[in-house]
């Protein structure tokens, strides 16, 4: 089939997985890609909220429940099997974590995906400072129970502080080093100065693509070097992502 789907899981909220999954989706549609990105968060709606990427949603959780419903997680997997040939990303809330990760387990899932022909690659965001523990955790969970079909791919997101723990980086932490075999590829969001914090805040708060920023014709937001500092950080990521999956470097 040719088709690859995205899954942006973490446990922990407030960790950057929108933002990852924009930045995703962003990557592939400028590597030339028929994209289509997926919002099933039922609570914060943040990739939806992108209107120039034209964002699929499907609620994943039952009202009012944290119990998976079935008919939704059904209509997600024919929308995969449907798109023949697309990158499909799908950015999923923390309060569906666990519901959604234990369904694709337990229901083989990822081995129905793969027989299909469809290429799987699960995207583990690692956070700094109070999230490190959880998140790590939630790496390493998903790298023990997920098939060795699936490709783990880690984002290490210094926006929250440092991820170091007895003064090791996260290669040589122990969850890695039981696991690298299952990680197909890092990413790495280091942290950044505070004028390129402040600009890249005001893009995802805004809900603005790259391109969007490039072509603000409004000064007042989005400056000559507010741009300058935007491509920057457009750049880092995008040379990084051309490594793993191919396409463009920025």
């Amino acid at each position: 089939m040719n088709t690859t789907v995205h899954f942006i899981l973490q446990g922990k909220g407030g960790v950057g997985k929108s933002l990852i999954a924009s930045l995703l989706t962003q990557h592939r549609i400028d590597s030339g890609c028929n994209t289509l990105p997926v919002d099933t968060d039922p609570v914060n709606k943040t990739l939806a909220a992108y209107k120039s990427l034209n964002v699929h949603e499907i609620h994943l959780l039952a009202k009012d429940s944290t119990n998976i419903d079935q008919s939704k997680f059904d209509k997600l997997i024919e929308l995969i099997l449907e798109h023949e040939g697309y990158e499909i990303i799908v950015d999923n809330g923390a309060s569906s974590f666990i519901p959604l990760s234990s369904y694709l387990v337990e229901n083989d899932v990822i081995n129905i995906l793969h027989d299909n022909g469809v290429r799987i690659v699960v995207h583990v965001i690692i956070s700094g400072e109070s999230n490190l523990l959880t998140t790590l955790q939630g790496f390493k969970e998903i790298s023990e129970q997920f098939p060795v079909e699936t490709d783990i791919i880690v984002w290490l997101n210094h926006y929250h502080g440092e991820i170091i723990a007895n003064g090791k980086p996260f290669e040589e932490m122990k969850a890695y080093q039981d696991n690298k075999h299952r990680v197909f590829g890092i990413v790495t969001l280091p942290k950044q100065p505070d004028l390129f914090e402040r600009d890249i805040s005001t893009m995802q708060t805004e809900r603005l693509t790259f391109d969007e920023v490039a072509g603000f014709k409004d000064g007042s937001i989005f400056g000559i070097m507010n741009k300058s500092r935007i491509h920057r950080f457009r750049k880092q990521v995008f040379s990084q992502l051309s490594v793993i999956f191919g396409g463009t470097s920025g």
